[in-house]
């Protein structure tokens, strides 16, 4: 009973000890809580003070930007202020993107002989951005101001002025161009626009949205595709370059044929965009899609009115001969007796097209392709046709261009073969540039292989050491997806050396852009450290180019065209630079932008700034 008692006595005291003890707690977690709330409101405080902030920044750089020399740049930034406010202000984002179509009326087209290829607009190209905001946000805008761009091409009298390449109307351009810039975030979107666009006529950057869009949807780049075909039975054709346009898409994505308007018998082709399209054809992929375009061409083909009734019956007649010539031999594999046909009709107007006589002569260095021959194998029979060709010439600098273009049309993978070949140029600073080159290009390559031991030898035998920077991070920028965080650091550190080892100009901006770019993904200290740098030079440089995503230009020669087509690495601008900054560093960085000297190049980092953040919050909101 004693020992009953003294338990019980125990078991109460622990029971009055531990509920003492859990009231002398709940206080404290009171406490804690209300500590916790005051400070999470505080957090919030200070992001709403940070936004508001922001928008604030914005709708300034969107007024000072009226002023800005470069108009381009102003229409293109106040597009982007606009699209950036309208969650937070319509009435005041809808006068900016006004402002911003204003803006780009200014903007003045050079002066300059008219391509018979393609031209480029400046004033079409940042209307189309422009115009994509108008769409996304206020359609009777975007409507209206189509509507001005085709009252424009009527009152314009260079309108029939076309190049070979050049789309159908300023209209359609727009249009098109729009559509690319979408395709990828919204290719739905961007489907609907490439069918819009069809009103004017096929044009030829029909089909690098085409390319685009089959990337995210093979469906969605087939329905734009009967959109087409639909559009060609029903008005009948313009020209047979809109035939070559569909046809191009269909067997050789990625380079576009036109019909010749001159003596030869020959199609002209164009590369769509500086990098190889990554698609399948689509006449692999959907042959009776193909057969259905080649049924329908050689319908449209054979009841068109001979040219010889045209006003220029020459120029229509080779125009269509031309077409003929590509078309007849995929036309005979569905419809053999329709192939028969057009070969007939060939043969009919073929006078009306006046071809010179002879053959005609191929561009320097071309060799015409074997059937079933590869890719591969062809350029190595044309490396061994130009390197010959190098070889007949007379010792001086004719011959060393012709081993650097020998030299150059190797492929990446077969580095050491291009080094031989330009070891045979005499001229030490030319042998050294095509060297070093060959270097930089095939680094690169290794780098998106991720063989970064083979890299790292090229990287060292390379003296140009802004190419060998570029690959430092490109190389970090590869690492830090492997999370091999320990060698990107090394590799960056190597790179920001190098910047003060350097004799510097305008391309290491970039490059300190592309350090702040990629140190932001692991170490914001560094990435800030960098940008600090970058901003020196964008002051030191104001004319160097910051607003694209690619490396610099760094080919140390000229007179061989179309070098740079094989250096694909992004991560060098202002925005790569920028984006992964948060609220956090807000005004760390904000101080840094502050001290660019150039109205333009500020008003676009604090966009690129903003731009990630006030997404974050919408969507954080949402």
């Amino acid at each position: 009973m004693f020992k009953s008692a003294i338990s019980l006595a125990l078991i109460l005291t622990n029971s009055l000890g531990a509920a003492q003890k859990k009231e002398s707690q709940q206080p404290n977690r009171a406490t804690a809580a209300r500590q916790k709330a005051s400070s999470d409101q505080k957090e919030v405080d200070r992001r709403t003070l940070i936004t508001q902030e922001i928008i604030e920044t914005l709708k300034q750089t969107a007024s000072e930007s009226r002023n800005w020399e470069r108009k381009d740049l102003a229409a293109k930034a106040q597009a982007e202020i606009a699209d950036l406010l309208w969650d937070h202000d319509v009435e005041t984002s809808r006068a900016i993107l006004i402002s911003a179509w204003q803006t780009a009326k200014q903007i003045e087209e050079q002066k300059r002989d008219r391509s018979r290829y393609r031209n480029r607009s400046p004033l079409l190209e940042v209307k189309s951005e422009v115009l994509l905001v108008a769409r996304k946000r206020d359609r009777r805008l975007a409507e209206k101001w189509l509507s001005e761009i085709e009252d424009e091409r009527k009152s314009n009298a260079e309108e029939n002025d076309r190049g070979v390449f050049d789309d159908r109307t300023p209209k359609s351009s727009v249009l098109l161009q729009t559509a690319l810039a979408v395709a990828k975030e919204n290719p739905q979107f961007a489907a609907e626009i490439a069918r819009e666009s069809l009103r004017d006529g096929i044009s030829f950057g029909l089909q690098e949205v085409l390319v685009a869009l089959q990337e995210r949807s093979v469906d969605l780049a087939e329905s734009v595709f009967r959109a087409a075909l639909a559009r060609l039975a029903t008005n009948g054709l313009i020209d047979p370059n809109e035939l070559l346009i569909l046809y191009s898409y269909l067997y050789r994505p990625g380079v576009i044929s036109a019909a010749g308007n001159n003596q030869s018998r020959s199609v002209v082709t164009l590369a769509v965009s500086k990098a190889p399209a990554r698609i399948t054809a689509m006449a692999q992929l959907k042959p009776q899609l193909a057969a259905q375009f080649l049924d329908l061409a050689a319908d449209l083909l054979l009841n068109a009115p001979m040219p010889s009734s045209a006003p220029n019956a020459s120029l229509e007649a080779r125009a269509e001969i031309n077409a003929l010539d590509l078309l007849i031999p995929r036309v005979r594999e569905v419809a053999p007796e329709k192939a028969a046909l057009l070969a007939q009709r060939a043969q009919a107007i073929v006078a009306d097209a006046q071809f010179a006589s002879g053959l005609p002569t191929s561009p320097e260095g071309y060799i015409e392709p074997r059937p079933h021959e590869s890719r591969s194998e062809y350029a190595q029979r044309r490396v061994e046709y130009l390197e010959s060709l190098a070889e007949r010439e007379a010792p001086g600098l004719r011959r060393d261009l012709a081993f650097a273009k020998a030299a150059l049309a190797t492929e990446v993978e077969n580095y050491e073969r291009g080094q031989q070949i330009a070891a045979h140029i005499n001229d030490d600073e030319l042998r050294s540039a095509i060297s070093n080159w060959l270097a930089y290009r095939a680094t690169l390559h290794l780098l998106k292989l991720k063989r970064f031991d083979k890299a790292r030898q090229l990287i060292d035998n390379n003296s140009d050491l802004a190419q060998r920077a570029v690959c430092l991070i490109a190389g970090a920028q590869r690492m830090i997806e492997e999370q091999d965080l320990s060698r990107a650091r090394d590799w960056l550190r190597e790179a920001s050396n190098l910047i003060a080892r350097a004799p510097l100009d305008g391309s290491w901006t970039k490059i300190a852009l592309g350090i702040a770019a990629a140190y932001g993904k692991f170490d914001k200290l560094a990435a800030l450290s960098a940008l600090q740098e970058a901003v020196k030079l964008m002051n030191k440089f104001p004319e160097a180019s910051v607003y694209g995503e690619e490396p610099p230009s760094l080919a140390r020669f000229s007179g061989i065209p179309g070098v740079e087509t094989d250096i694909a690495a992004v991560g060098f601008g202002l925005d790569s630079a920028l984006s992964n900054f948060g609220i956090e560093e807000f005004d760390a960085v904000l101080g840094i932008l502050r001290g660019i000297e150039r109205a333009e190049a500020e008003g676009f980092a604090m966009i690129h700034l903003s731009r990630r953040i006030l997404k974050t919050e919408v969507r954080e909101k949402g």
